[in-house]
Order: C-alpha cells, then structure tokens, then sequence
C-alpha cells in the first residue's frame, strides 16, 4: 500500500475520533450543567417553602403542603447525608406541630 495512501487513513481516522470525543464530553459536559441547574432550583423551592413555615402571616396548611411535596422531591435528588438531615428536621417540625396541638 504507497504511504500516502496509509496517511491519508490514519489522517481521516484520527479526526473521526477527535469529533467523537469532543461530541461526546460536550455533551456529557451539557447533561451535567443542566442537572446541576434542576438540582439548585429542587434546592431552592425547599428553602422557600421552609422560609414560609416560619414566617407569621403565611398560610400554614400551604407552607405544610408545600414544604412536604419539595422534601419528596428533594429525596429524589439528594445525597443520602442531606436526606438523613432532611428527615430529622422533618421529625422534629412534626413533633413540634404536635407539641402545639
């Protein structure tokens, strides 16, 4: 096979994996920044609903509802340390709940 030939393969071979593998830590790359951001805004709807439960003049029962649908969504995303952490404070806003009553 003349040498040019074998160059001209190996040339065309190469920019095929270098396409492939930009495309794909792009991509990869992407993926994680779009998690990241539905992460950060699970995190900030649960901080919201926490600041409604304690400040005076918001509807409770509301502030309830919601802080328990975004804590469920947050167990879906969340490490195990602030799901563990999650749960604790979940335990003693109940207890306190049932402290009032």
């Amino acid at each position: 096979m003349d040498s040019s030939i074998l160059i001209a393969i190996i040339s065309a071979s190469a920019s095929i994996l270098v396409a492939s593998f930009t495309f794909y830590f792009t991509k990869r790359h992407q993926t994680k920044s779009v998690w990241k951001k539905e992460k950060l805004e699970h995190y900030r709807k649960l901080l919201v609903s926490l600041s409604d439960l304690a400040v005076d003049g918001k509807d409770k029962e509301k502030a309830n509802q919601e802080f328990s649908e975004y804590s469920n969504t947050i167990c879906l995303v969340a490490s195990q340390d602030v799901i563990h952490r999650l749960m604790v404070l979940h335990d003693a806003i109940k207890l306190s709940r049932e402290a009032r009553l």
